[in-house]
């Protein structure tokens, strides 16, 4: 099965593609304001019963700590499911938070939904 699905908020693009897990591509700016937005969709999306998820987050402009607590906060829901959630494609400032924030390791890394990116 394959399906995509477009949302956003603002200066944030998601773009969710299901097909042996849940992709997520992730564009522009993932900020205080468009933080609640993402949260919505992988909520959505793990209540949905996809529990494998990979982020791809190349074309993300900016990122600040909110957005990041909702990645953290969608791992741990999958998780406690018995799925994976992985980050992909980060930029230097992406990873510069992630390194700082000490969740490179958590986030960035292989598992099941490191399997699933196409993008």
């Amino acid at each position: 099965m394959l399906d995509t699905q477009f949302s956003g908020n603002g200066d944030l693009g998601i773009e969710v593609i299901f097909s042996d897990g849940a992709e997520v591509a992730l564009r522009g700016e993932l900020d205080i304001a468009a933080a609640p937005a993402l949260r919505e969709q992988l909520s959505e999306v793990v209540t949905q019963g996809w529990i494998d998820i990979a982020i791809d987050i190349a074309e993300l402009r900016y990122i600040d700590w909110p957005g990041l607590s909702v990645l953290v906060m969608a791992q741990k829901a999958v998780e406690e499911r018995g799925g994976s959630l992985v980050v992909r494609h980060p930029t230097k400032a992406a990873l510069k938070l992630f390194d700082t924030t000490g969740l490179t390791a958590r986030l960035i890394s292989t598992g099941r939904a490191d399997d699933l990116i196409r993008l």
